[in-house]
């Protein structure tokens, strides 16, 4: 069963897929002027670890940025610089995450397919150094889920325009956690008792018509082997998949029977490590 604790925004959107093949080319490769100067991007990160994906932005909008990624189908992505968008809103709370928000918007190419990523947010950095100006900006956005081969093209585009150069990064796993680094210590866990732990980066499900941006009404898996270990004894993980709140994955386990004390709780993802979490058992 699905459990939805975090307070977070819940919204859904079916992507938009254009009858295309490849992204539209970027003749006017920076947006229009605004107070300030120009839009420009200065990285794209985890948006759970903040960690960039990318970084050597070319000034000139001649060879974009260097990949360091990857990213993963299904994955929450910020993508930072300046003027990004008119205004800094979350959309309306009517059920849906936006193709375009504040004139913003996202193309994913992926296996011949171009697509929208649903965006959360458009407007000011949440931790900029000039917090409430557009000049430090951020749009967090989802990538779609099944993408195919082994890279994946990005496309910032405000207004109609392109923003910089497109951007390609590896395409592969990478899963980050909702926890504060290095460890996020769960007290009072009894022995045989259930556990979730919220996170991004799962990548693909197994329902192909599951689409990013959308909320779970059901158990919607991963294709991934997620496994959990706490100290050295194995946990049943009893889903892992997506939650209740669009572009979060869950992981649903239950403690083994454990003398009482505090264990490294480590998560994997197909055998690689995904994090780790203190977890107290009574």
């Amino acid at each position: 069963m699905l459990s939805f604790r975090l307070p977070l925004f819940a919204f859904a959107l079916f992507c938009t897929q254009f009858n295309a093949q490849s992204l539209p080319p970027c003749s006017s490769p920076v947006a229009p002027a605004v107070p300030g100067g120009g839009a420009v991007i200065t990285s794209v990160a985890n948006f759970v670890t903040r960690q960039p994906f990318t970084s050597g932005i070319n000034p000139n909008f001649t060879s974009g940025m260097e990949p360091s990624g990857p990213v993963s189908s299904g994955e929450l992505v910020s993508i930072m610089g300046s003027w990004l968008a008119a205004d800094s809103t979350y959309p309306m709370a009517d059920g849906t995450w936006p193709a375009s928000l504040n004139g913003a918007e996202v193309l994913v190419s992926a296996g011949g397919v171009v697509v929208n990523a649903p965006i959360l947010y458009a407007g000011m950095r949440r931790d900029g150094p000039v917090f409430g100006a557009i000049a430090n900006a951020e749009i967090v956005a989802q990538l779609p889920f099944n993408l195919e081969g082994g890279t994946v093209t990005l496309q910032v585009r405000v207004s109609g325009r392109c923003v910089g150069n497109q951007f390609t990064l590896p395409l592969a796993l990478n899963t980050a956690l909702f926890v504060q680094p290095p460890y996020t210590v769960a007290v009072g866990t009894k022995s045989g008792s259930a556990m979730s732990i919220y996170g991004t980066g799962l990548g693909d499900v197994v329902d192909p018509a599951f689409r990013a941006g959308q909320a779970a009404t059901s158990p919607i898996p991963v294709r991934a082997n997620v496994s959990v270990t706490l100290g050295d004894m194995p946990a049943t993980v009893s889903y892992a998949g997506v939650s209740g709140l669009p572009g979060l994955y869950q992981v649903n386990f239950q403690v083994p029977t454990l003398v009482p004390g505090t264990y490294i709780t480590r998560f994997a993802v197909d055998g690689t490590s995904a994090g780790s979490i203190l977890v107290q058992v009574q």
